[in-house]
C-alpha cells in the first residue's frame, strides 16, 4: 500500500474524484487528508505494472497531478 501526494482538478473534491473513478470501474480510494490528497494505492502479487501506469494515465486524464 503506498499513499501518494496528488493536486486534484479545480472545483474537484476527494470524493467527487473517488466516485468518478468508481464509475469508471476504478477502485481507487482519493483520501483527504490534513497535507492535501492523497491516492490510496494498494497492490498484491496479481498486480502488475501496466495495471500501475494505466491508473496513472487515467488520473492524468482526469487532470490529477502529483505533488513534489
Amino acid at each position: 500500500m503506498a499513499a501518494i501526494a496528488i493536486a486534484l482538478p479545480p472545483n474537484t473534491t476527494p470524493l467527487a474524484l473517488t466516485q468518478r473513478l468508481l464509475r469508471d470501474g476504478w477502485e481507487v480510494p482519493i483520501v483527504d487528508w490534513r497535507g492535501g490528497p492523497l491516492v490510496r494505492v494498494s497492490a498484491h502479487l496479481y498486480n502488475d505494472a501496466a495495471q500501475g501506469d494505466a491508473l496513472a494515465a487515467k488520473l492524468r486524464a482526469l487532470g490529477v497531478t502529483l505533488c513534489r
